[in-house]
């Protein structure tokens, strides 16, 4: 059991464990005064070095270099692509608190990479256009940040079957997360994961016909 507290990563210091959570997370302050909940993992690895303050900081003064008559061909007569407006609310998201979502992104240190901060040609040459209307911007690693090798453009399916949510299951040589093999099996994910974790095998969580939750014993 690690003791984080007085130690100090990036703008945050620890003052004390957060009992709160389940997993390893610690109760942080940022040089600018603002106190969060933050993994123990992203605190390590440098993954969170502050509140999203530091990001905004350099957002500011990029923008400012940019000038406030930035425009891109996408954007004439004020009728953005939906590329564009992916683009920019992604970069919203990372850097404005004022965003409804940013405590998922910027607020827990998720950041846009220099190349795509200010350049949106840089963005669509690195991603190409979406394949389908249906198709929205996603992280491979969903803790990682927004640049190229981490994003891809997915349909919403893609993107379910890559949440934390999901539990990876190895069978028959295969990987899947439980909602692809319940798709597959006609079987439903969350009684494929209520078997695994009452001690039932891969097998009889797939195949076993009568679908109750009842506690698997063997033996």
């Amino acid at each position: 059991m690690l003791n984080l507290v007085g130690h100090v990563f990036g703008r945050w210091t620890a003052r004390e464990r957060d009992t709160s959570s389940k997993r390893p997370r610690w109760i942080c302050e940022c040089t600018c005064g603002t106190v969060a909940s933050v993994r123990q993992s992203g605190l390590r690895d440098g993954t969170s070095q502050s509140c999203g303050c530091k990001h905004r900081e350099e957002l500011t003064e990029r923008m400012t270099a940019v000038g406030p008559t930035f425009k891109h061909g996408q954007a004439r007569a004020g009728k953005h692509t939906k590329e564009y407006w992916i683009w920019m609310q992604m970069r919203k998201r990372c850097s404005d608190p004022k965003q409804e979502h940013f405590h998922l992104y910027g607020g827990r240190g998720i950041t846009v990479c220099d190349r795509w901060l200010s350049s949106f040609e840089n963005f669509i040459a690195d991603l190409g256009p979406r394949p389908t209307p249906k198709h929205s911007i996603e992280r491979v690693d969903s803790n990682g940040t927004y640049e190229p090798g981490n994003c891809r453009w997915a349909t919403p399916k893609e993107q379910a079957n890559n949440t934390s949510r999901n539990k990876f299951i190895e069978w028959n040589g295969q990987r899947k997360t439980a909602a692809q093999w319940a798709e597959e099996l006609g079987v439903n994910s969350e009684l494929i994961l209520y078997r695994l974790e009452n001690g039932w095998t891969v097998e009889e969580a797939f195949f076993t016909k009568k679908f109750g939750l009842r506690k698997k014993t063997h033996g």
